[in-house]
């Protein structure tokens, strides 16, 4: 399942100004940890690195909100 998991995301295209980073764990084990891309001219991505998350909160805190009206809050 790992050497699967590791191709399928070594398969992906990224853009060359792009990055992305991955974790996939089932029952508390860690099946991938990888980092795509560069986050910085010369600095690859890892599994580690941080991302700005721009204006991704808005949609986080808008389907908490409907929840909480859903369930009669």
């Amino acid at each position: 399942l790992r050497a699967a998991l590791s191709a399928s995301f070594e398969a992906l295209s990224i853009p060359a100004n792009a990055a992305c980073s991955i974790s996939i764990s089932q029952h508390g084990q860690v099946l991938l940890e990888q980092g795509r891309g560069q986050i910085a001219p010369g600095r690859p991505a890892s599994a580690d690195s941080l991302y700005r998350i721009a204006s991704l909160t808005k949609p986080i805190t808008a389907s908490a909100v409907l929840i909480s009206e859903q369930a009669g809050r």
